[in-house]
């Protein structure tokens, strides 16, 4: 059974796995690293990818071939600040990475996927209240947030409607609840949400 082993630079952040990869894309190990990034693994076949990834309030993730698992680092980080002014209460949003600097697009799918093909809906999910911190790597995300009522007389139902860049006072509009937008630097963001 083969072993990898390593230590990552593990931001003091979120939730940090390092999982192996098939070539088509499937989770068939993965572990936990502890608080000082140390990790093994153990596989039952030689994987063609090691990555590790960091989800909750952060998001990240590296890949590297199985020669050079102990090496894997992340990536520098930058803040996201967004805001939620008129957010309906117990509104979840979720921010998932459509393509990340540096971490190969055709490995995307194993940030969410785990062992015997169990997926997570979301890379990191935050609450929408407040003003919320989270840590990104460089890339493309995908934004998204909405209530949802089982019959009408439940209550409203709420959706993301735009995101406000504070800095530039660009306005991103939502297609369906959610918002993409580039993180290419640490960026102050106001999320705005609508009846829908």
């Amino acid at each position: 059974m083969p072993t990898f082993a390593g230590t990552l630079n593990v931001p003091p952040i979120g939730v940090t796995r390092v999982a192996a990869v098939t070539a088509d894309g499937m989770v068939t190990a993965e572990a936990a690293a502890d608080l000082n990034g140390a990790w093994t693994l153990q596989t039952e076949a030689a994987p063609e990818w090691i990555i590790a990834s960091l989800s909750g309030r952060g998001v990240a993730a590296v890949a590297t071939r199985p020669d050079d698992a102990a090496s894997l680092r992340f990536p520098p980080l930058m803040e996201l600040q967004l805001s939620f002014p008129d957010a309906p209460p117990h509104i979840p949003v979720s921010i998932d990475p459509i393509d990340l600097e540096a971490f190969p697009s055709d490995l995307h799918g194993a940030l969410t996927l785990h062992v015997q093909a169990i997926v997570n809906l979301h890379v990191a999910t935050i609450p929408g209240e407040g003003t919320q911190r989270v840590q990104l790597q460089r890339g493309t995300y995908r934004i998204s947030g909405r209530t949802f009522t089982l019959r009408p007389d439940f209550g409203e139902t709420f959706v993301l409607d735009r995101i406000v860049d504070e800095e530039s006072g660009a306005v991103l509009p939502a297609t369906n609840g959610e918002v993409v937008v580039r993180v290419a630097k640490n960026a102050v963001f106001r999320a705005h949400f609508a009846q829908a």
